[in-house]
């Protein structure tokens, strides 16, 4: 088999792509809490930028109807990517305010509630089954984060700006995956991140102007970890995941984020001369057990 198809065969896989997405989406707790800025007006300057550099590909990201094979949308599915893109919204104002309030480790791991809130919605309301060890999984998947980020902390100085915020956006965050999911049905990776983008970036946009949060005046190094988030973690990382969501459930691809926080722990050694303690590393290893597991729950079948 030529080179060329090798690569195009490894990229195509979505357990790949869902890897690249983990990797890059690492990333963005270390832009926000770098950014001097509040985490609101951060999270919109990388939806704007990544919307701006997607738009000179409207046409083809969005052929004319007339064109061969493309079908037209009503606006029943027009509403799942905006929903999707509202919620985003909703989630990273959350969480980005959040980062600015506690640290890192603790927002990001209250963010990442989530698996548990879509995989009940999958399970229970859309019907989808795996088999029994898949809550196992996810048990071991949570027991890991908590190991990792050390949760026991947080709670003997919990702050509602801080710890509960970044809870409350786990169920945003749960409900972007869920619309994802159910857009990648009828929309490309890139018609489900464009329209998801543009709702998500209003949506900060309307956020910004009621709280009268500043989008000008801030500095060079700022300006600069607001494109790189943009480029890497909303590009790379949310194109990757959105590639992935319409190949893998929501109630896999959830959990196996929770690697995440992991990576995230991991480049904090050498970017915030933070050191890993041995309860993150069995922690770690609780979390890549449990996402084996799950990703090893099939789905039986629909119920």
């Amino acid at each position: 088999m030529p080179t060329h198809k090798r690569l195009t065969l490894f990229f195509s896989n979505p357990y790949f792509t869902l890897s690249l997405g983990i990797l890059f989406l690492s990333l963005s707790p270390l832009f926000t809490h770098w950014a001097d800025a509040p985490g609101v007006v951060t999270s919109f300057y990388r939806m704007l930028i990544a919307l701006l550099v997607l738009s000179p590909f409207y046409a083809k990201i969005f052929p004319s109807q007339g064109t061969a094979g493309v079908t037209k949308l009503n606006w029943h599915q027009l509403l799942i990517p905006v929903l999707a893109g509202v919620f985003s919204g909703f989630d990273h104002a959350l969480w980005g305010t959040a980062l600015k309030e506690t640290s890192v480790a603790n927002a990001t791991l209250l963010n990442y509630i989530s698996p548990l809130w879509v995989s009940l919605v999958a399970i229970f309301i859309l019907k989808e089954r795996y088999k029994a060890y898949y809550w196992v999984g996810l048990i071991l998947v949570l027991m890991g984060s908590i190991s990792v980020l050390n949760i026991f902390d947080a709670a003997l100085t919990f702050n509602f700006k801080g710890e509960g915020f970044a809870m409350i956006s786990s169920f945003f965050y749960a409900g972007y995956f869920l619309l994802t999911q159910k857009g990648r049905t009828f929309l490309t990776t890139l018609q489900q991140l464009f329209i998801s983008l543009l709702a998500c970036c209003i949506t900060l946009g309307l956020i910004m102007l009621l709280f009268q949060l500043p989008l000008f005046g801030y500095s060079s190094t700022t300006y600069l970890i607001f494109l790189a988030s943009a480029i890497f973690s909303q590009l790379f990382g949310y194109f990757s995941l959105t590639h992935s969501l319409g190949k893998i459930p929501a109630s896999i691809v959830s959990p196996s984020l929770s690697l995440q926080p992991v990576i995230t722990a991991l480049l904090a050694i050498p970017f915030a001369n933070q050191n890993l303690a041995l309860y993150q590393v069995v922690g770690g290893v609780l979390v890549l057990g449990g996402i084996i597991t799950i990703n090893k729950s099939e789905i039986k079948g629909s119920g």
